[in-house]
């Protein structure tokens, strides 16, 4: 395997000697627009998976996934290995294409008569024409993964200078650089990787676990392939990430055991509804845990779809604002006194609370402590319920609450972890009719704390599912 996918030693250390350049260079903002890779003629590929390196070509400017465009001038280009490791590995002189009205118009020649690389065909959608890659070494990565750079030529804010001592190497800002990464199931020597692994990545509104093809895309979420032979991990996972359509994927040598999982944003956003535990595609099946883990071979594997929600605001106010001035004007508006007065709500002691005024509620309120974790889920209960009867949260909005703890039974809840929130006001508030003193060992302890969490993280606006997919954000 390691000969498949052998990059020259001189390329690793030509990307040290660049690294410090770039670091070097003073910061500049980034360019604006997209690039892609794409086929001869423009068209698209599913998760950038190629058959050939002859086959990839760089693409940009508006297309017809509504992409932005691109400043108009000369750029450079070079392919990478996914980490940085320079794999073009012709004169960066040659390596030189213009932009024009936005769109990648083809490659041109470079100083000295260079001549640059072939162009693709007419794109008529767009009137753009893709530039194609190829020379470049054969990547490192055992998925077939490469990077493709789009570097501006002294225009935009940035500029480019050829290496010196390296006529392959180019110096410049990364921060003034567009990239997009691509996979070649065949490398230089006719051989490589031949079973697809891919799946989408799709914004499961339903929450039932399955992609019903009407469903959003999500892009940019991240998959992790761990390569497994005889149950044990070896070497570092592989990394995709979902494109435009949600697609993610991977090349592997026939035979390979993998196991696929998402890597989710850091937080609590978002949320996994699929896989289902028994669910199966090709060779893969789906594991307690949601990721797919199957085989690869001649026969491709393009269904190991994952489906993710992300969480949000829904209108939910806190304690603190119903125990304060502007929550007092609306709880006198809205009747407020009759609304937590038909509630089973009880104090520390576990006595039923009722409140002639809304100073009675509020020092109730604010002095809610576990002790008597009914005390506390009755505060809670309280104010999301307010919040309903004021018309900030709609009692059919649904929030994530989790998996239910042993033995306890939460009517409304799936399987998913979502609850609308009139069900879990009417099961709260049964709860506590049933009982109202919780202290420390209360075998019902454990199912109160969990529906106080649910509505105190609803009431703080964390736990509402949005109707669209949220950013995504995995750090600096």
């Amino acid at each position: 395997m390691d000969s498949l996918f052998a990059g020259r030693r001189k390329g690793v250390a030509r990307w040290f000697a660049w690294g410090l350049i770039l670091i070097a260079l003073p910061a500049t903002a980034q360019i604006s627009g997209s690039i892609f890779t794409s086929l001869d003629d423009g068209g698209n590929v599913n998760a950038n998976l190629y058959d050939l390196k002859s086959d990839v070509y760089l693409n940009g400017g508006p297309q017809n996934e509504h992409s932005s465009g691109l400043p108009d001038g000369e750029y450079f280009y070079q392919v990478t290995s996914p980490n940085g490791v320079l794999l073009s590995s012709d004169p960066a002189d040659c390596r030189l294409l213009m932009v024009s009205g936005e769109a990648v118009m083809g490659s041109i020649n470079g100083p000295g008569g260079c001549a640059g690389h072939a162009n693709g065909l007419l794109n008529p959608s767009n009137g753009s024409i893709p530039t194609q890659l190829i020379p470049f070494d054969d990547t490192p990565n055992m998925g077939g993964e490469y990077k493709v750079w789009l570097i501006p030529n002294n225009h935009s804010g940035c500029a480019a200078a050829v290496d010196s001592t390296d006529p392959t190497v180019l110096l410049f800002d990364n921060g003034c650089v567009k990239t997009d990464n691509f996979k070649v199931r065949e490398n230089d020597s006719g051989v490589g990787p031949n079973g697809l692994v891919s799946g989408v990545k799709y914004y499961d509104l339903n929450l039932n676990g399955i992609f019903d093809n009407t469903e959003d895309p999500v892009e940019g979420l991240r998959i992790d392939l761990q390569i497994i032979e005889g149950e044990i991990a070896v070497g570092d996972p592989l990394t995709s990430f979902t494109d435009a359509a949600g697609v993610w994927g991977f090349f592997l040598a026939e035979g390979t055991e993998y196991q696929a999982c998402e890597v989710l944003p850091p937080g609590d956003s978002w949320v996994q509804t699929g896989p289902n535990l028994g669910d199966s595609s090709g060779a893969a099946a789906a594991s307690a845990d949601r990721c797919w883990q199957g085989v690869a071979g001649i026969a491709d594997s393009s269904s190991l779809n994952f489906g993710n929600v992300c969480l949000g605001s829904g209108g939910g106010k806190t304690l603190g604002f119903w125990s304060n001035k502007n929550g007092r004007r609306v709880f006198d508006k809205i009747g407020g006194l009759v609304v937590v007065n038909a509630l089973n709500l009880v104090d520390e002691a576990g006595n039923t609370a009722d409140f002639a005024s809304h100073a009675q509620f509020r020092s109730w309120l604010l002095s809610a402590k576990a002790i008597n974790m009914s005390y506390m889920l009755s505060a809670q209960l309280a104010a999301m319920a307010l919040n309903v009867s004021a018309n900030s949260v709609d009692s059919g909005s649904l929030i994530f609450a989790g998996a239910e703890p042993a033995g306890c039974s939460i009517a409304g809840l799936g399987g998913s972890g979502f609850i609308n929130v009139g069900d879990l006001i009417v099961d709260a508030d049964a709860e506590l009719g049933a009982d109202g003193l919780t202290p420390s060992g209360d075998p019902e302890r454990v199912c109160q704390e969990f529906k106080k969490n649910a509505l105190d993280d609803a009431n703080n606006n964390l736990t509402f599912l949005q109707p669209t997919p949220c950013a995504v954000v995995y750090g600096p």
